[in-house]
């Protein structure tokens, strides 16, 4: 979400040249307000059970073995 935000920044206020530090700050404070007043939501498409399928690299199942069990699969990332 925080990526989003900081692109939503980029493309509604740090889209040109701002002159000083003094102005940026001014500027990002009065983007912050506007944005905070009209609150949005995120609409979660992309599930962990889709990034296992999609991305298996990065979202591994591993198996677990000890002597006294049998293997077992391990979920690395459950989010």
């Amino acid at each position: 979400m925080a990526e989003i935000e900081l692109g939503i920044l980029g493309r509604q206020c740090l889209d040109r040249r701002i002159p000083d530090r003094e102005k940026l700050k001014y500027e990002v404070a009065a983007w912050q307000r506007i944005r905070n007043e009209s609150p949005s939501h995120v609409d979660w498409q992309f599930t962990t059970p889709d990034a296992r399928i999609k991305r298996k690299r990065l979202y591994p199942i591993t198996q677990i073995h000890d002597s006294t069990t049998e293997p077992r699969n391990l979920k690395l990332f459950d989010h």
